[in-house]
């Protein structure tokens, strides 16, 4: 038998990934699907699988590559990763600046200290120039060190974020071509032009604070003193990312085109600590704006949040089906399908049971998510947390689990 030539499997991968592209819409927009897409949702647990430590995994690319391919055969799916295909924190470049707060060594976590990186009495300084205030004091108190860096060394370290990005897109361009699998650095470019369908990445500006600038506290204690100021400095970005990303569907045009699974990505983190008053200011007005955009243009939003939604009410039934899929960390999705039957779920199965319950227990628990939340559609199948740490999964679960989503018909 001859063996596969280069093209042959490029038309393979092509062929898998549009497949695959075919059963997120379906099941988006409330079309049984031929079988329920199946979204790995997984980090460092990868490289824990495969010998590595995190701190030598995220710091080498051929060896992320090397997990990921072993992952999607080991464990198969249809998306590997939610966020930055497997390495989801520029480390290298950390270390090249002189990061003071994110830590990987040779441990097998991240520890990340957002505090005093942007200070209360700096909002106004955001409204009025937001790229000064990162250049000439965030970037200074996240990397102290590159105060003390030359031209050359600074050069050095553009670079090594240069190489971080042609590695995520290598590594990417490989996933999809390759194996016809789907990652996120694809589904998260901005820029549109006549030969490339792009997709617009977007969460309420508070996020921004909230994930990076401010942290928990600085945004507790803001929404007490200052509130006004954060609100101000949440319209601009606010603001920005809805220009964009109406340029951005007007250019692609009504409907999609099934060149990727969404045609925007949310975020939704900083609702956690918030109090229905704050998500009624923070949260609702700016969701709401970017969802009647998505809907009147025929789009489709998957939101990646945290912690529980169902809290927030009727909120997320006013918009039609197939406009919007919800990641379910915390809630009941069996409960959420009777209260937002208009939803795609992005869930099902309890990570608790992956990491701690029996093969058997795993497979009824995937039976039963795909019966009763996709049988009609409305399901992409996932854990309902990021699979991350060693006891998140036993291999003899997440292989039970895929094999099966896979291969199980109606």
């Amino acid at each position: 038998m001859a063996l596969m030539t280069e093209e042959d499997k490029m038309k393979e991968g092509k062929e898998l990934y549009d497949y695959r592209v075919r059963l997120y819409r379906d099941a988006q927009s409330w079309i049984k699907p031929d079988r329920i897409p199946v979204n790995l949702n997984m980090f460092a647990w990868m490289f824990f699988d495969a010998g590595y430590t995190l701190g030598t995994a995220s710091r080498n690319y051929d060896i992320i590559e090397e997990c990921m391919i072993r992952c999607i055969h080991e464990y198969p799916c249809d998306q590997i990763n939610v966020t930055n295909s497997g390495f989801r924190n520029t480390f290298l470049l950390q270390d090249a600046l002189g990061s003071s707060h994110t830590y990987a060594q040779n441990t097998d976590q991240v520890n990340a200290i957002i505090e005093d990186v942007m200070l209360s009495d700096e909002y106004d300084e955001y409204v009025e120039d937001s790229n000064k205030l990162l250049w000439e004091k965030v970037l200074f108190r996240l990397y102290p060190a590159a105060k003390e860096l030359n031209a050359e060394q600074f050069a050095m370290a553009a670079k090594t974020m240069l190489d971080y990005k042609n590695a995520r897109k290598r590594i990417d361009d490989r996933m999809r071509n390759e194996f016809g699998i789907l990652c996120d650095n694809m589904l998260t470019m901005t820029a549109v032009n006549e030969n490339e369908r792009s997709m617009q990445s977007l969460a309420p500006a508070i996020d921004t604070f909230f994930n990076w600038l401010r942290g928990l506290k600085g945004i507790a204690m803001d929404l007490r003193r200052c509130p006004d100021k954060l609100k101000e400095a949440c319209d601009v970005i606010d603001e920005s990312n809805y220009i964009n990303m109406k340029a951005n569907y007007e250019a692609i045009g009504y409907g999609h085109d099934m060149t990727t699974p969404y045609d925007s990505i949310g975020g939704m983190l900083a609702w956690t600590i918030l109090n229905q008053k704050n998500f009624d200011i923070f949260y609702a007005p700016v969701f709401k704006r970017y969802l009647d955009l998505a809907q009147s243009m025929g789009k489709q939003i998957i939101c990646w949040s945290e912690g529980s939604w169902a809290r927030f009410g009727d909120f997320f039934n006013e918009w039609d089906r197939g406009t919007l899929n919800l990641m379910v960390e915390m809630d009941d999705p069996y409960e959420l399908r009777k209260s937002f039957p208009n939803i795609c779920i992005t869930g099902g199965l309890d990570t608790t049971v992956i990491g701690h319950g029996t093969v058997q227990q795993c497979l009824d628990m995937t039976k039963k998510s795909i019966d009763e939340l996709g049988r009609d559609g409305g399901l992409v199948l996932s854990p309902s947390k990021m699979i991350t740490f060693h006891n998140d999964a036993t291999p003899e679960n997440l292989k039970a689990i895929t094999n099966f989503a896979l291969e199980y018909r109606w």
